[in-house]
């Protein structure tokens, strides 16, 4: 079973190793592999950022372990990148000790928030155990100011970089004003992944998406254009089963191409405004450019509208109904090109610190 998920992964980074010998070895710790946009799309961001200094693996498999083992390959650097890990995860937690790999680099990574998680059942580390590997990594560095501050009420001793979500590396310059033609995004989804339920501000997912249907509703009645945006499988599949429940498939559009980053970031750039729910299609859609309202399921969707200062355009999901939801898009309508050209001179100075703050590790990494 290891041999059967790992084995080609491991077979392929072997080979490419022997073939870039010049470049640090490193094994990268995200949750990839699992055809979801928001985690695919921070390791594609990632590996573009370090693709001249560091070769990574995604895996450590039985066959990479057997070199490992016999002297023939050596990680140099643990890379712990995208997404919520920091205080998520014990297996995290244990992969980022690990003695065998001591150097160690946190990228932009977001941080768990225990007023949200602390009725949810898990194993998520102690927090001295997190404190005390943090305090000891050569670079630490976080998505938005709100992790940053979790970090240090933990008393987290190690200088911290607030970097930006690393996907706003994709952030495209305005090349020319909206249509304004009314084309509205949206996208909703599952809490967690194999379609549990719950995992929301709230609580109760069904009637978030009943409220996020009337909403559709609403804007459809005022003459918008509305098409949904999944980031994997099975958003798409629930997305697919609403609109067919709601007797708006035919009217409402649903775009398949979202597995691949640059053609999501083509299509969010035809939208006026976007709604979302899942954090990185919202940060794809300030990627192409396009003003969004986030719906918070979670708190890490609120420390990313905080680290661009678009706070007033967040609302979780426990607050949201159709009437707030139409409010803000008009408030964004209205004031379209300024919130653009904010968000957007924001998400290309994040673009700038990502770029920066490579260039600061591969310092440190050649140190």
């Amino acid at each position: 079973m290891i041999i059967g998920r790992h084995f080609l992964k491991d077979l392929k980074y072997l080979f490419s190793s022997s073939i870039k010998a010049d470049r640090k070895k490193a094994l990268y710790i995200g949750y990839t592999g699992f055809g979801n946009l928001g985690d695919e799309a921070l390791k594609e961001a990632i590996f573009d950022l370090f693709k001249t200094s560091i070769l990574f693996s995604e895996s450590r498999g039985l066959l990479m372990r057997s070199f490992e083992q016999l002297g023939l390959l050596k990680f140099e650097f643990l890379f712990l990148g995208g997404g919520t890990l920091i205080l998520r995860s014990e297996d995290v937690l244990k992969k980022i000790s690990d003695k065998s790999i001591p150097k160690r680099i946190i990228f932009g990574t977001g941080v768990a928030n225990d007023i949200f998680w602390k009725d949810v059942p898990g194993n998520y580390g102690n927090i001295k155990d997190w404190t005390d590997v943090l305090d000891r990594v050569l670079y630490l560095s976080v998505r938005g100011p709100i992790s940053m501050q979790m970090l240090k009420a933990h008393n987290v001793r190690k200088e911290i970089q607030v970097i930006g979500d690393p996907v706003l590396y994709f952030t495209r310059e305005i090349s020319k004003p909206k249509s304004r033609s009314k084309r509205l995004g949206v996208n909703i989804g599952f809490g967690l992944s194999n379609n549990k339920k719950g995992f929301i501000w709230g609580r109760n997912e069904d009637a978030f998406f009943l409220d996020f249907l009337e909403f559709v509703r609403n804007m459809l009645s005022d003459g918008w254009q509305v098409e949904f945006i999944p980031v994997n499988k099975e958003d798409e599949a629930l997305i697919d089963d609403l609109l067919v429940k709601n007797s708006l498939q035919k009217i409402v559009g649903v775009f398949r191409g979202y597995v691949s980053t640059q053609k999501t970031i083509d299509r969010m750039e035809l939208f006026d405004v976007f709604v979302g729910q899942k954090l990185h299609a919202t940060v794809l859609a300030y990627c192409a450019n396009t003003p969004a309202v986030m719906v918070e399921y979670r708190p890490k969707c609120r420390d990313f509208m905080a680290s661009i200062d678009m706070e007033r355009f967040n609302v979780r999901t426990d607050q949201f109904n159709a009437e707030i939801g139409k409010k803000l898009v008009e408030e964004m309508y209205n004031d379209l090109e300024s919130i653009r050209i904010k968000g957007n001179k924001i998400c290309l100075d994040y673009r700038s610190k990502l770029i920066e703050a490579a260039q600061t590790v591969n310092k440190i990494i050649k140190a």
